[in-house]
């Protein structure tokens, strides 16, 4: 058993649910120890109902699955305090305590109650607070204080004594009356006028202060902000991450949550930098790519004659970076891979040396570092070799030796195997159509050797006086017998290329393909 559930009347369960002792449920419900997550539901007006129907002053505020299997978690909202309670899958009970994970010894209800009990720190006006310690500090947090609260007074030592220990450790204090403490209002309203730490100090040794010498708001202020924040009670401590800690703290358990905290904020902020930071990258990138996408294609358009007489193979390469235009609009690996073309093979992507072929795939248009980049980008493997393999299909230029090589670079295996398979398909239906084009010319010239025979035959039969039939048989010897065996020889060719099925008889089919090429 991984987790403990412990049934309590604490503060949470005491104001919210005191009305009703059947809420604490003594044992998990129907469903401990099994993930039902799917086959339940708890709806916002089903929580709600249940909730009400015990205290109509609760609010639920928020419903999620519980790390406990059989449990709902909802947040609950009660007299301006946000708690934790859980509803069982049967939506029979209502549980109220804490959920202790036994392996760790976490109170993970106290966690949860921590994490959504956060305000928002910069949200915090911070002109009327007396500041403790060095206002650069590395680490702030905002401590709540009645000037006649005797644990506030407990407080305001350790944090003195934390301070004159630490350099990056600062208190901002917020003076905040409470009504049980009558006089603790202009006590406060004359310590904000003076902005004096010794007179909320001389408060708490219970000497008395002068008259406020000020007329301000800013302990109004200071009352209305703790209502809409939750805060009922002196001290409460808002630590750097904005997490709310109430009651006395001593100078090591201050000075713990206090470091925690920041150093949590101080990541989040960071991860927070970095995320903006790429973002930012990425459009940059997208602008970036757009802008020489555009660039291109109106080089194309304007520059195609020029580029035409300028270079060989000017066509090609012109078709070539219209198609690629496009491209780049949609892969920032392709923009990478043209700026390379465009400073290192100012002649073209024609004239790649050949020692670096063989990072590139089909004419040079998809560079390894293009497919993985693709695989980053959160493409499918299954799409990625989709994609590069209808680039080697239309040019079959990929070779064992390629794959070997790109599989050695990291290139998924499904990718590879699909790209020899295109490669291969590619091969066979080419060697397939010139095999029907040679098969084509092949039965024309049988037939037009078989009418120049019957040709010869007839004007041997009106011309000769001699035996017809010896001398039909003896001309066709010398004419008809090596035509018609070179056809019978070609033909038993094109019958072996048509077992070409299997990739690793592709050599043997393209020799065979290739003497069929030769039978003329």
């Amino acid at each position: 058993m991984r987790f403990v559930i412990l049934i309590c009347t604490a503060i949470i369960a005491a104001a919210f649910f005191a009305a009703s002792p059947a809420l604490s449920y003594m044992g998990l419900a129907m469903g401990q120890g099994t993930d039902c997550s799917e086959c339940h539901t708890l709806s916002f007006d089903e929580a709600t109902e249940m909730v009400k129907s015990v205290n109509a002053e609760i609010e639920v505020m928020e419903i999620k699955t519980a790390p406990v299997a059989g449990l709902w978690e909802i947040t609950i909202m009660a007299r301006g305090k946000r708690g934790i309670a859980y509803i069982d899958f049967p939506k029979a009970h209502i549980i109220t305590g804490s959920i202790i994970d036994v392996t760790t010894s976490l109170n993970l209800t106290t966690s949860r109650l921590y994490e959504i009990s956060k305000v928002e720190f910069s949200d915090i006006p911070l002109e009327d607070a007396l500041i403790m310690g060095n206002p650069e500090a590395r680490f702030k947090a905002i401590v709540f204080h009645d000037p006649d609260c005797p644990y506030c007074k407990n407080l305001h030592r350790e944090m003195k004594t934390l301070v004159g220990e630490y350099e990056d450790i600062a208190f901002y204090i917020k003076l905040l009356p409470l009504k049980k403490h009558p006089t603790a209002y202009k006590k406060a309203k004359a310590i904000v006028c003076l902005r004096s730490i010794a007179l909320l100090e001389r408060s708490f040794d219970g000497r008395p202060l002068p008259e406020p010498t000020c007329e301000t708001t800013e302990v109004d202020d200071t009352i209305d902000l703790a209502e809409r924040l939750g805060i009922v009670t002196t001290p409460t401590i808002i630590l750097p991450d904005g997490g709310v800690v109430q009651g006395f703290k001593d100078r090591e358990t201050l000075l713990d949550l206090i470091e925690t905290a920041g150093r949590a904020m101080e990541e989040m902020i960071a991860q927070r930098q970095a995320e903006i930071e790429v973002k930012r990258e990425r459009k940059l990138r997208e602008m970036e790519r757009e802008d020489f996408a555009a660039s291109l294609e109106n080089d194309t358009m304007q520059g195609y004659h020029e580029f035409l007489g300028k270079y060989p193979e000017g066509r090609k390469r012109m078709e070539a970076i219209e198609r690629l235009s496009l491209l780049i609009k949609q892969s920032p690996a392709k923009l990478i891979l043209y700026r390379d073309y465009i400073a290192a093979y100012p002649d073209g992507i024609d004239y790649i040396p050949e020692e670096h072929r063989l990072l590139y795939v089909g004419p040079r248009e998809l560079p390894v570092y293009a497919i993985l980049e693709l695989l980053g980008e959160g493409m499918s493997e299954k799409k990625v070799a989709r994609r590069v393999s209808s680039v080697v299909g239309r040019y079959k230029e990929f070779s064992v030796e390629e794959a070997q090589k790109l599989a050695e670079l990291g290139v998924p295996d499904t990718i590879v195997d699909a790209m020899l398979e295109a490669t291969f398909k590619a091969s066979l239906r080419e060697e397939q159509a010139r095999r029907e084009r040679q098969e084509t010319r092949l039965m024309g010239e049988m037939d037009q050797i078989q009418a120049e025979i019957y040709d010869m035959q007839a004007r041997l039969e009106m011309e000769s006086s001699e035996d017809p039939e010896v001398m039909v048989d003896t001309i066709t010897d010398e004419v008809g017998t090596p035509l018609l065996e070179k056809i019978e020889r070609c033909t038993e060719l094109l019958r072996a290329l048509s077992t070409c099925t299997r990739a690793d008889d592709i050599n043997s089919c393209r020799t065979t393909a290739h003497n069929v090429f030769l039978c003329q």
